[in-house]
């Protein structure tokens, strides 16, 4: 493995009020079928105006549960890895796209790099697919990104919280492969 020009790795955790928000839409559901369980189990009062049996109540709370921990420890371990080398441009997002894939800069046609972030543009936080644009973005936090330009009209957005060290990175990388 060739040493790196920059290096980056991206958690959705490290933003406390993600994990915040997170945690909210969580409880959101758990809330109401718990407060169900405790009347309807715990006070023999039935919940609701067609109250569900008490094994189908419990059955029900134990799916969402186990679903909202689930997302949230997806969420939680969310993290976008970016490395660039003399091989390429390297990226993984871990639990989405766990493989690294490489960027040969044999294939790219040009890059840009905007320092403003344009939501409708870039899908938001996470991995998302413009078919419209022929876009893959890879976004994490971080208001800037990179777009690369491959020489067959596919483009490919990664989001970067240190735009100086990927540009001179990709700079780096480009002037090396024309060498």
């Amino acid at each position: 493995m060739n040493a790196p020009f920059f290096e980056e790795t991206q958690r959705l955790r490290d933003n406390p009020w993600v994990l915040v928000l997170i945690f909210a839409v969580a409880l959101g559901p758990m809330i109401p079928l718990l407060y169900g369980l405790y009347w309807q189990i715990g006070h023999g009062v039935p919940w609701g105006n067609e109250p569900m049996e008490d094994a189908e109540l419990i059955m029900l709370t134990v799916f969402i549960l186990l679903t909202t921990c689930t997302v949230g420890f997806v969420m939680a371990s969310l993290r976008l890895e970016t490395r660039i080398d003399e091989a390429g441009i390297h990226y993984r997002m871990f639990p989405v796209k766990s493989k690294w894939r490489v960027v040969n800069p044999d294939e790219l046609e040009e890059y840009s790099f905007a320092t403003r972030y344009k939501p409708f543009e870039s899908g938001g936080i996470g991995h998302h697919r413009n078919v419209l644009k022929n876009m893959r973005s890879f976004r994490i936090s971080g208001g800037k990104h990179i777009i690369l330009k491959y020489k067959n009209g596919h483009r490919l957005l990664l989001g970067t919280q240190d735009p100086g060290g990927m540009e001179w990175a990709i700079r780096r990388l480009m002037n090396k492969t024309r060498v």
